[in-house]
């Protein structure tokens, strides 16, 4: 996932691990993209961040370790991603990271014919950098940024993978994944309803009755319009309101009446109201010493 890649490349380059480190995903530019490939391949040792654009079509020439940090959507991804390494007669490892509740795509690998085993991890050889990547978060608003919106990409993309006995959203804890990514609190996460287009026509017509006006035969003349919005993270329904409403909802005794004649843009408009007439003779007015209007 395109947010994974450039929050750890961001995020692990800041603590200067002693290798060079690369990233690449699909959004980037097609030169860019050609360098960082370019430059992984001339280094003896060094450490690519990527998406599965990675797994298909290119060759890495020596890759000794595939390293899956989630669970591929499919058997398909699977392949493709540690087919990076041993190409041809060169040796090559992958390891994968599972959580608990997706303990049942090994079953899968093993039924496929894909044995793969346990490894025992040495706690003694492990090393912590949770306190490093939370200071590196806080310190930096574009990481922080970054890590935000990897945790709601990443749970969004549980929520939408098809094989639900492997990607189960209710075993994951939000509050320990973003943990993970060096934020204090879980970002606010809004999931896509089910029922597409369907259940936008019921958040249409639901709308309509709380606002309470019904739509007519022609769509021209509605009161007014309901659109959806679709943010990278919310859908808003707003209710866009027409000078018709605005009449409508104001005490018609406190509105001048407006007088004119029709399609003429230009032509001065009279006001009625009391005191003013729709004509008006001219005449002069005369004062007196004192200051007083001779009528």
């Amino acid at each position: 996932m395109v947010r994974q890649v450039r929050f750890f490349y961001e995020a692990l380059r800041r603590m200067r691990p002693g290798i060079p480190l690369l990233h690449l995903f699909g959004r980037m530019k097609l030169q860019k993209r050609t360098s960082t490939y370019a430059d992984f391949c001339k280094n003896k040792a060094a450490c690519l961040f990527a998406t599965d654009v990675a797994s298909r079509g290119l060759d890495f020439p020596a890759v000794d370790w595939v390293v899956q940090v989630d669970c591929p959507e499919s058997l398909a991804t699977y392949i493709h991603r540690v087919g990076r390494t041993a190409r041809y007669t060169s040796a090559g490892k992958a390891t994968l990271f599972l959580l608990r509740s997706e303990s049942e795509f090994v079953g899968q690998l093993n039924a496929s014919k894909l044995p793969a085993k346990k490894m025992a991890v040495k706690r003694n050889k492990m090393l912590d950098i949770t306190p490093k990547l939370e200071s590196i978060v806080a310190a930096n608003t574009d990481v922080k940024h970054l890590a935000q919106r990897a945790v709601v990409s990443y749970l969004k993309a549980v929520h939408l993978f098809a094989d639900k006995e492997v990607f189960n959203l209710r075993e994951i804890d939000i509050g320990k994944l973003a943990h993970s990514y060096g934020l204090p609190s879980a970002p606010r996460v809004k999931f896509p309803a089910a029922g597409g287009i369907k259940a936008i026509k019921v958040a249409k017509v639901k709308a309509q009755n709380e606002f309470g006006y019904v739509p007519r035969k022609n769509e021209n003349d509605l009161r007014g319009k309901i659109e959806l919005e679709q943010d990278d993270d919310e859908d808003l329904l707003r209710v866009k309101r027409t000078a018709r409403d605005l009449l409508d909802d104001t005490n018609a005794s406190e509105i001048p009446r407006i007088v004119g004649s029709p399609g003429r843009t230009k032509e001065k408009l009279k006001i009625l109201s009391s005191g003013v007439t729709r004509k008006t003779e001219a005449r002069h007015v005369q004062f007196d010493e004192s200051g007083e209007r001779n009528l």
